[in-house]
């Protein structure tokens, strides 16, 4: 093993995995809240009383606009996923469309 090698496996468990917001544990709560249009004053209000969580107005918005661009993100790339499925389920498609106007065709006047 290399230097390199060593002297990373005995830091790798003091490393930190990020920094993680304190209003992670109420995102969805907080998300739901923003949906039903309640403003962030009020959120903020809500995570004070109930939840004894102090934050920034600043801070819960930044954190509202990261979590739905997240989302927003992830919901494009299943669009696309989603979308290129469908090309290739068509161009695989053994019978072109002339030939299934034919069939139906066929088909009804028999």
């Amino acid at each position: 093993m290399s230097d390199l090698e060593d002297f990373i496996k005995s830091y790798e468990n003091k490393l930190s995995p990020g920094k993680r917001s304190v209003l992670e544990p109420y995102k969805d709560e907080i998300l739901k809240m923003k949906q039903l249009g309640f403003t962030e004053k009020l959120i903020l209000q809500f995570l004070a009383e109930k939840k004894n969580v102090r934050v920034s107005q600043q801070a819960l918005n930044r954190f509202i606009r990261s979590r739905l661009q997240k989302m927003n993100l992830g919901a494009e790339k299943m669009a696309e996923k989603s979308q290129n499925d469908n090309k290739l389920i068509n161009s695989k498609s053994p019978v072109s469309e002339p030939e299934k106007q034919k069939e139906t065709l066929a088909q009804s006047t028999s």
